[in-house]
């Protein structure tokens, strides 16, 4: 039987072809040469290599690699001869400082964009606890990365909905809360923002806050700084009284926003066609939405400056034998608690003796 090696050798490269092809399609453990791993151009968690820790905690990451071996294998996907990271940059990092050729991987199925960075997500939602400041410069760069794809034309759908599924999925919270998170990221204004990371005004607060005008916030600002302690309640009262002056018009600067739409879609189609006078007239009526829009925020503007704001409360002056009699009453205090913890009663009450000959 004569054997034409030409066809032999066509159809073994088609079944390594397939068997490759459905080694691609399935989950697998492999060690991967870290030469042949690349970074994900994607990746939007570098920011948080931001924080000051950063160096620090990835020194401790080489010496506990080093010590103990890899805990977690590191997440790829394969395209082609190479394999790209979805989890795992600073363990690479890592291992190339520790001088090794290979590290441990769970090599996924590759996917659409769309899915790819969805598993990059994923892959990475264990793994990581962030600050409010780390976690606003990756709903950013998460909002940045599936607009440039939509504009592109990578992915479809709508921005806003694939954005809030997106934070929702890789957060672990609801997609109200992820609402929250996206309007912090986006229109807290930094100072409330260093407020927010700093801890002296919530999520819930910081998200309240997010929807009124910069005006606004810039005097629930004001309030923070004359007053912590009252500002919370103070700001909260302040931000219902804005929001029912913005109620009021809400119906209003809607019809505008349709208005503005429509007027500029024909001014749009008349400039395209070259009709000069149809894109003058569709102009002149933009116009005047416009100063129509600008009055009503105007007068808005008007109204959020008569909503009174808590004055500063000024401290009281205590007198020196108030602040002595104050002292005296703490240091009791913590004498007492003193007593509970060690029994030592008789110490104790010569030294409170000895203070009210102070």
């Amino acid at each position: 039987m004569k054997i034409n090696l030409g066809d032999t050798i066509n159809r073994a490269r088609e079944a390594a072809e397939d068997i490759q092809s459905n080694v691609n399609k399935t989950e697998r453990t492999e060690f991967v040469l870290l030469s042949d791993i690349v970074e994900n151009k994607d990746n939007v968690f570098r920011v948080a290599d931001m924080e000051e820790t950063a160096k620090e905690d990835f020194d401790e990451l080489v010496a506990n690699i080093k010590e103990n071996g890899l805990l977690h294998n590191i997440v790829v996907y394969q395209e082609g001869d190479k394999y790209i990271l979805l989890s795992g940059e600073r363990r690479v990092r890592a291992y190339k400082t520790l001088g090794k050729e290979k590290i441990k991987a769970t090599v996924v199925p590759a996917g659409s964009w769309y899915e790819n960075f969805n598993k990059l997500l994923s892959a990475n939602t264990e793994t990581r606890k962030y600050t409010a400041e780390v976690r606003d410069r990756i709903i950013t760069a998460i909002k940045d990365k599936i607009t440039e794809r939509v504009a592109s034309g990578d992915i479809e759908g709508e921005l806003g909905n694939k954005v809030v599924s997106l934070v929702s999925r890789f957060f672990g919270v609801s997609e109200r809360m992820a609402y929250k998170y996206l309007d912090i990221a986006e229109d807290l204004i930094q100072p409330l923002k260093d407020l927010h990371y700093q801890d002296i005004i919530s999520t819930i607060s910081a998200a309240n806050f997010a929807g009124l005008p910069t005006k606004a916030q810039e005097r629930i600002v004001e309030m923070y700084e004359n007053d912590v302690d009252s500002a919370q309640e103070d700001a909260q009262s302040y931000a219902k009284e804005v929001r029912s002056v913005i109620e009021k018009d809400k119906q209003a600067l809607k019809k505008i926003k349709w208005q503005k739409d429509y007027l500029e879609k024909r001014h749009s189609d008349a400039v395209t066609a070259g009709n000069i006078s149809e894109s003058a007239k569709y102009e002149n009526k933009l116009k005047a939405i416009v100063d129509k829009e600008e009055e009503i925020l105007k007068e808005q503007e008007k109204e959020f400056d008569n909503i009174a704001i808590p004055k500063k409360k000024p401290k009281a002056t205590l007198t020196a034998e108030q602040i002595v009699s104050d002292s005296k009453d703490k240091i009791k205090r913590l004498l007492d608690k003193i007593v509970a913890e060690i029994g030592d009663k008789e110490t104790i009450d010569k030294i409170k003796e000895m203070l009210e000959e102070i």
